[in-house]
């Protein structure tokens, strides 16, 4: 297989920053004189295109806690390790989703519950996602998001539609004294201004109606949760 000096150059500085390292750090780590030949591995184009030798590259990998694939930009180790790769690409989980799940069901000191107890962490964490009432609470969690997102699509299209100027006038000619909308006698205001106004109306009607949904959604999630605890914690 044909390696890229200047792919393994973008990946060795990705990782390298990713841990908050100097040129001068890495270097010092991989018992460099300076971070000069880590600024040359990095470029990977030019006349110094060079591409690190193995015994340098593996100690890269536990520097930066990967597999000599990732470093040399195989298909396979996009997530820095094949198993990950493998892992993201059958559950469409990132790897600091699957990372944060291993921190619970892990055997490593990092893990939540490190030592014995992880063998209990796996088999609760399997529990609740094979429980037939884990399917009721995902889609109440659904039902929530979609609501959350109908509603900030309208709030958002008001500041697309509105500069800061027209919805601030609205706002203080909404809530003044003076009924701009259906008083014949009130002063005239710019044709925006009523705009705004008529959709800042519908917004607080929106709030109200996105409210009582969430309220009903939030109430049906804790139900089917609690359900949930019964199937898995039966009295």
């Amino acid at each position: 297989m044909k390696y890229s000096a200047e792919q393994i150059g973008n990946n060795i500085k990705k990782e390298r920053e990713r841990l908050g390292l100097t040129q001068e750090q890495l270097g010092t780590k991989l018992n460099f004189s300076s971070g000069k030949q880590i600024s040359i591995y990095e470029r990977g184009k030019g006349k110094e295109r060079i591409i690190p030798p193995l015994d340098i590259l593996l100690n890269m990998c536990e520097i930066f806690n990967c597999e000599l694939g990732y470093l040399l930009g195989e298909e396979h180790y996009s997530q820095k390790s094949q198993i990950m790769t493998q892992v993201e690409e059958l559950t469409g989980l990132d790897t600091e989703t699957v990372s944060g799940i291993i921190r619970y069901t892990g055997q490593k000191k990092d893990s939540f519950h490190f030592g014995y107890e992880h063998v209990k962490a796996r088999d609760l964490f399997k529990s609740i996602i094979l429980a037939k009432q884990a399917e009721q609470v995902f889609e109440e969690l659904f039902d929530i998001d979609d609501e959350y997102e109908a509603y900030m699509k309208k709030k958002e299209a008001l500041l697309k539609d509105f500069d800061e100027e027209t919805i601030k006038m609205a706002k203080e000619c909404m809530f003044s004294k003076t009924d701009y909308l259906n008083d014949d006698n009130a002063e005239r205001l710019p044709k925006e201004v009523y705009e705004a106004m008529i959709m800042l109306e519908q917004q607080i009607d929106d709030k109200f109606d996105f409210d009582y949904k969430l309220r009903f959604h939030k109430f049906e999630a804790y139900e089917a949760f609690r359900r949930l605890l019964d199937e898995i914690f039966p009295e």
